[in-house]
């Protein structure tokens, strides 16, 4: 009773609410309920948000305070592919041509990639190629240390693409400096916590986004300051420690370190944003934007549709500001893939290669291939599924009893308004609108983005040879690789048309060779290669984006 007294209604309440009816009553209870309902829900939300970011990064889980936790696994060692060239080329003939669409389109997993579907593709792969030899113009270059005084190399001076001036090398070392810094201090200074003992703050400028990814990385990949150790701890029966029992002494690994997990535990998230965010400070200063597939990447071999794996593509920023709000790009430039794999130890006996090195090979290829594929969409107009036939031009009906979809029905034009229903525009019954889909007849929905300006940028006009660059990156590493692609060679994958007679190129490479160029793997953890692939993004973004004052190559 004394309970009750308190959970009655005063007499002000009584008052206020006299004038109410009861389902005004339950209305407002109800709505009361869902609010408090509502605030518990968010308070859960920003609760589970605050002690994921508490706990997830391994900074702040042990190593600043010097405290012991729960190992985790041992570190995951970093294996790369090895690839060969089959060494054996053939020209293409139209029995050629079907013996590889023949052979891709039985393809039904990862398993059946063997040794003849590359060398179908006539692959040659040159590996571990320094950047001077690697770039397509080494005077684009910037050199590998910063000048010791300001602005005394500038670098060459030209115009970009886009009617602007291409940036200096003054303006590479100001970005690239902010990778140069201590992980320790980079770490500390991204999480927002205090630098470690004896050492300053840092800043990291343009490159903040990556290094928060990068210590994300760290939870998983960073061993450097791995230490396990075991301790011994004395516990009685019902588990409270006792300092004087020998009987119950017991070891217990313990652990102080970055991780908390192991490599191939990593999400791949954490890979691709921090590649990307690697790569977006200087692909800016070009005029050029990183953007995620907005339509399914898939490569085209004849009728067929193939997806692949695309990270991020760059792409150039339109001239025109209001193009450029509503989201339209031009390109493809470059291409980014990042991939999880993480083991390449297995091999076929008699094979140079392994299934998982072949794979792996293929997968790069193939995202090469979608970029030259659509880099040779330039004036063309986008064909879709069934356009021009007569399926998708002339409406027609089998004659069955019953009269056309709708018509059996007896649905008319007429609208009948839905009680509770203040427009009655709203109340078509879904079987009339499954009956106008079904009359409308009209072709498929295209493959292309339509807000993408397909072009050749930084490609000659004459010139049929485009140099595709794909930043690949496995582990906590990023290579850079050129793919060769001739445009006969892309129009018998395309359509399987082989041209007649022999055809001569400015490099001296057959047109029916598909030539990959690779540099060294690139630690991230590392300074000095995350410099050097900077070094190398610039020369090729200055290469492909300089003043190219070209018409549409011709069609082969």
């Amino acid at each position: 009773m004394y309970l009750l007294q308190f959970m009655r209604p005063s007499n002000a309440s009584r008052t206020s609410s006299a004038g109410r009816t009861n389902e005004d009553m339950s209305e407002c209870s109800g709505a009361s309920r869902c609010r408090s309902r509502r605030a518990k829900k968010i308070e859960r939300w920003i609760a589970a948000r605050v002690k994921l970011t508490r706990s997830s990064s391994g900074l702040k889980a042990a190593t600043q305070n010097g405290s012991d936790r729960k190992p985790p696994a041992r570190p995951t060692a970093p294996e790369f592919p090895r690839y060969s060239s089959t060494g054996n080329l053939r020209p293409f003939t139209k029995e050629a041509a079907d013996h590889i669409y023949a052979l891709f389109s039985t393809v039904h997993g990862a398993a059946a990639i063997k040794n003849k579907h590359l060398e179908a593709l006539n692959i040659t792969c040159e590996e571990g190629i320094s950047l001077n030899a690697f770039v397509p113009d080494a005077s684009l270059l910037p050199p590998d240390a910063e000048p010791p005084i300001e602005g005394a190399a500038s670098g060459p001076s030209f115009m970009l693409s886009t009617g602007r001036p291409a940036p200096g090398w003054d303006v590479f070392w100001s970005r690239a400096k902010d990778l140069l810094v201590d992980n320790e201090a980079a770490f500390c200074a991204a999480q927002r916590v205090p630098p470690p003992k004896g050492k300053g703050p840092v800043k990291l400028g343009s490159f903040f986004k990556f290094w928060l990814g990068l210590e994300y990385m760290g939870q998983y990949w960073d061993s450097s300051r791995d230490h396990y150790y075991e301790e011994e701890v004395y516990e009685q029966g019902d588990g409270e420690k006792s300092d004087g029992n020998a009987s119950k002494k017991r070891k217990r690994e313990r652990y102080e370190g970055h991780r908390i997990g192991t490599g191939k535990e990593m999400p791949d998230v954490y890979r691709e944003d921090t590649v990307r965010d690697l790569l977006d400070p200087i692909v800016y200063l070009f005029g050029c934007q990183t953007l995620p597939p907005r339509v399914t990447p898939r490569v085209t071999l004849r009728n067929t549709l193939f997806p692949v794996r695309v990270t991020h593509s760059v792409y150039r920023t339109p001239s025109d500001r209001t193009k450029a709000r509503k989201g339209f790009v031009e390109g493809p430039v470059i291409a980014i893939q990042c991939r999880p794999e993480i083991s390449f130890n297995t091999r076929d006996t008699g094979d140079s290669v392994g299934p998982e090195d072949r794979l792996n090979l293929l997968r790069e290829l193939a995202g090469a291939l979608l970029v030259a594929q659509e880099r040779s969409r330039e004036g063309k107009p986008m064909l879709r599924p069934g356009e021009g036939q007569w399926y998708t031009t002339v409406p027609r009906w089998g004659g069955g009893p019953g009269g056309e979809v709708g018509e059996a029905a007896g649905i008319t034009d007429e609208i009948e308004p839905v009680k509770g229903d203040r427009n009655p525009r709203r109340s078509k019954t879904r079987k009339e609108l499954n009956a106008e889909a079904y009359k409308k007849v009209e072709p498929g929905m295209g493959t292309w983005d339509i807000r993408t300006e397909f072009k050749h940028i930084g490609k000659d006009a004459a010139e049929p040879i485009d140099h595709i660059y794909l930043f690949s990156s496995l582990n906590h590493h990023v290579s850079i690789v050129d793919f060769r692609f001739h445009a006969a060679y892309l129009g018998v994958l395309d359509s399987g048309k082989v041209p007649d007679g022999s055809m001569d190129t400015s490099d001296g490479v057959p047109w029916y060779e598909l030539n990959m160029r690779r540099t060294r793997w690139y630690d991230l953890f590392k300074a000095e290669d995350r410099i050097e692939v900077l070094r190398g993004l610039w020369a090729i973004m200055g290469f492909m984006m300089r003043e190219n004052t070209r018409r549409a190559s011709p069609e082969l």
